[in-house]
This record gives structure tokens, C-alpha cells and sequence, in this order.
């Protein structure tokens, strides 16, 4: 099931820099859980290394991909995140580099139905 990475006002930079909304998505398939936008990010989370998933309640302060020791944002708008917490951490790509992955906080068309879905599954 795909879910869209949440655009808000900065669409147009984040399209100009490479990363239009439709390079940007969490596909929830039958073991993984992959997290794509653009160029700039690009992870598979085996769902059983997925530890707690749960909506965000407050605004994050910056748009893009971001982040550092094992903590990553991921968004196209500051509100209706969502983080995920992974145990073990996964290997993933951030603007080309890899790291690992142990939080991911990213926004998502349609929250509560991606953190429902992802709960139940």
C-alpha cells in the first residue's frame, strides 16, 4: 500500500531541487516498509525491525531531509508526521551518502490511516 510524503509550500523548491511529490512515497509491502524521496532518500525497513510507529502532534521546524547519528527527517511540510522507531538500525541512503537508520520522522498523506495500516500489519 503507498502512502505520499506530505507536500505543503515549498513544493515548487522541493520539486526544483529534484524531489517532485511523485518520487516522494512509503510503499508498505508484505515485509518492508520502503521510504523514498527523490535522489536525496531512499530506505527499506523490514517490518519486524520496526519497534513503534505513532503520529506527531507537534510541527517540525525545517522541510527536506535532514539529520545525524542514526535520526532522520524526512518532509515536505511541517505538520502530520509520523516517527518510527527501528531496532535493529538499517542500512539507507541519504543525499547519496549511507547511514544508518534507527528514527525516521516524515510526513505522510493521510497519517492515520499509514500509522493504523502500519500497526495492524
Amino acid at each position: 500500500m503507498r502512502f505520499g510524503i506530505a507536500y505543503g509550500r515549498i513544493t515548487p523548491l522541493l520539486i526544483t531541487t529534484g524531489m517532485p511529490q511523485s518520487t516522494a512515497y512509503l510503499d508498505i509491502g508484505d515485509t518492508t516498509l520502503d521510504v523514498r524521496m527523490g535522489w536525496s532518500f531512499n530506505a527499506s525497513i523490514p517490518l519486524a525491525s520496526i519497534t513503534t510507529v505513532g503520529a506527531l502532534d507537534r510541527k517540525v521546524l525545517s522541510i527536506g531531509v535532514h539529520g545525524w547519528n542514526g535520526r532522520w527527517l524526512v518532509n515536505g511540510r511541517s505538520d502530520q508526521s509520523v516517527q518510527i522507531t527501528i531496532d535493529p538500525a538499517v542500512k539507507a541512503k541519504a543525499v547519496l551518502y549511507p547511514i544508518k537508520l534507527r528514527e525516521l520522522t516524515v510526513s505522510v498523506d493521510n497519517r492515520d490511516e499509514f500509522v493504523r495500516v502500519l500497526q495492524v500489519g
